[in-house]
């Protein structure tokens, strides 16, 4: 949440955040947003290793956008990838 504290009220004139928040049984495992669709799917990339750490993780991952770029909702939409 301290990234989050950087994040002024003149930002936010212009902007918005979207935050996904994800657990995974490996802290292994690594998240990269691909694209956000025009209909708010945002398709993230779950990287997978052939060897994952048998830790839980918790991810927040900030997506900084315009207002103009405002949808009704956002929809996280995970792809698959193994390493």
């Amino acid at each position: 949440m301290d990234v989050i504290l950087k994040y002024s009220s003149s930002f936010f004139e212009d902007n918005f955040l979207v935050i996904v928040s994800l657990q995974e049984n490996s802290g292994s495992i690594r998240h990269n947003v691909e694209r956000i669709d025009e209909n708010g799917d945002i398709v993230i990339n779950r990287l997978e290793p052939e060897i994952g750490t048998a830790d839980m993780a918790e991810w927040n991952i900030i997506i900084e956008l315009a207002n103009s770029t405002k949808t009704e909702q956002f929809r996280p939409v995970f792809v698959n990838i193994k390493n």
